[in-house]
């Protein structure tokens, strides 16, 4: 039989890290000595074998040198282990709590539904976050509850690629209840709203198109949807100047200010409503 080849095992230095604090010294000195380390700096791929290991300063003394070398300098690094079985990737797999097996498998979940996990806020929002993408393969339909949860953890980030990335998932959401015969009101204007922060103004302003084609809708919905319209349509207009835009503007934004006379970002609206007025009328 010929030699096996050798399977390297990588290790975060940061995770490696998290379980110096964990172990005792002695534990941590038996796993480390004889493993390898790269600083994720050198140009060199090669890992150096680890000789002596000081826990209490998270420092390795690497074969071939006397200086020891602090972890925490190297936070890019990696351990890798080509020992039989990757002792310390198991030793640290080992040392976790559920919350924090739980909290790995979340992150990996979030990344592969196209989410950020370092853009929502806590544990309790990924969660209301993975709950969408798992009914959607379930072939299920997220309620009320589901949805207003999804709809705050991900609007919490405040970020562009998080919106874009919830919308195309809600997309796919509204797609079902369409096809069910019945969307709720709320999917019209929570899509709208995160198109619009997804920078996706011509998608957001169509999303909205349903203030004028559906009879009946309730009037916090009514004035979702007229404000984030006439939000739309005063950016679209910030880059193309566009008379006709404006007064699709105007047309909402008097909808909205119709159902919350005096609010606050819909002052801001009028004021920029006018000073973009000006500047057409200046460029005309």
């Amino acid at each position: 039989m010929g030699d096996e080849a050798v399977q390297e095992v990588t290790t975060p230095v940061s995770e490696v890290l998290a379980w110096l604090a964990r172990v005792p010294p002695e534990v941590a000195g038996e796993v480390l000595v004889g493993c390898g380390f790269h600083d994720g700096e050198s140009e060199s791929m090669d890992a150096t074998v680890i000789e002596a290991v000081d826990t209490g300063r998270a420092t390795v003394t690497l074969a071939g040198s006397d200086r020891p070398v602090s972890l925490r300098r190297f936070r890019d690094g990696e351990f890798v282990d080509t020992r039989p079985g990757g002792p310390l990737a198991a030793a640290v797999a080992a040392s976790r709590s559920p919350a924090e097996l739980m909290d790995k498998a979340e992150q990996l979940a979030l990344r592969r539904a196209g989410f950020d996990p370092g853009k929502l806020a806590s544990s309790e929002a990924r969660r209301a976050v993975l709950a969408v993408p798992a009914l959607d393969a379930a072939g299920k339909l997220p309620d009320a509850r589901q949805r207003g949860a999804f709809y705050d953890a991900v609007r919490a980030g405040g970020d562009a690629g998080t919106a874009r990335t919830a919308a195309r998932l809600l997309g796919r959401v509204f797609l079902r209840f369409e096809a069910s015969g019945a969307v709720p009101e709320d999917l019209h204007w929570r899509m709208a709203v995160l198109l619009r922060q997804a920078g996706q103004l011509q998608a957001a302003v169509a999303a909205s198109d349903v203030l004028y084609e559906r009879p009946g809708l309730g009037e916090g919905t009514r004035r979702y949807l007229a404000s984030t319209r006439a939000g739309s349509l005063l950016d679209l207009a910030e880059a193309q100047a566009a008379p006709s835009v404006l007064v699709e503007a105007e047309r909402a934004l008097r909808t909205a200010w119709a159902l919350a006379p005096g609010d606050g970002s819909l002052r801001a609206m009028w004021r920029t409503l006018n000073r973009l007025r000006e500047g057409i009328g200046q460029t005309e």
